[in-house]
């Protein structure tokens, strides 16, 4: 903390003076790789038969991805979402994700590709592309409280696209090196019982559809029917690898 000069006593000002000359320069800033390289590794047995490590975050650069994949037990991160804007790089021999690809494919079992899913549903022109009853309606048809809130009775066509645009770019990934492990991050389409619960109690055809059924088991079924669309379309994409969908605790 620091005090404008004009607003301290000479006292205070030669004693602030006095700290700047007694205090001991700060040491150089650590990168994480330096922390990464400094810290003690993790030792796996010889054999075994765990999959390899993957996170949902920020990206790191890439030197600290090659250190993670040596010896931290991390599959080699592609980097952010496989969008398809991201994927264009590719053509570029010097880009980032060409020299991860290059060197996934130069040593699959040593650098394991690891890929986040591209998710259509953060893209507002395929938002906008949805038919109508994706979303909770009122028995008049209107958007209930003006808002596009997803409907649990949302057609299926709706995830059948999202997975053509999804498996996409993966498809050019594996023209460059194969792919061991794709994480999907979710939070996307059905939401949770707490958000959505007064929209879906409101809409004549989602109560149709629950019929009887606790509101958990009828919301449950259909979370699980609209990702299996996904899910199944990625893994006829790409049948080497493990899909994991982030919910689950699996990574």
């Amino acid at each position: 903390m620091t005090w404008p000069m004009e607003h301290t006593s000479p006292k205070r000002s030669k004693l602030f003076l006095l700290l700047l000359l007694l205090l001991p320069l700060s040491a150089s800033p650590k990168t994480a790789l330096d922390f990464l390289k400094e810290a003690p590794k993790p030792s796996f047995r010889k054999g075994h038969t765990l999959p390899p490590l993957t996170r949902w975050g920020w990206t790191m650069p890439l030197e600290v991805r090659i250190e993670l994949a040596d010896r931290w037990g991390y599959a080699l991160e592609f980097g952010p979402y496989a969008t398809p804007e991201f994927v264009r790089k590719l053509d570029d021999p010097k880009s980032v994700p060409s020299k991860i690809c290059a060197l996934s494919s130069s040593q699959p079992e040593r650098y394991k590709l690891f890929v986040l899913l591209y998710r259509p549903f953060y893209d507002r022109k395929f938002l906008d592309s949805l038919p109508p009853e994706t979303w909770c309606r009122d028995a008049r048809g209107r958007l209930i409280d003006g808002r596009r809130v997803w409907s649990p009775e949302a057609p299926d066509e709706v995830f059948e696209r999202a997975a053509r645009l999804a498996v996409e770019p993966l498809l050019k990934i594996l023209k460059r090196a194969p792919i061991s492990v794709i994480l999907n991050g979710g939070e996307y389409a059905l939401t949770v019982y707490g958000f959505g619960r007064k929209y879906w109690s409101r809409d004549p055809r989602v109560l149709k559809a629950k019929g009887n059924r606790p509101w958990f088991d009828y919301i449950s079924e259909r979370k699980a029917h609209q990702e299996l669309i996904i899910a199944e379309a990625v893994r006829r994409a790409v049948p080497g690898a493990l899909y994991i969908y982030y919910h689950t605790g699996g990574t």
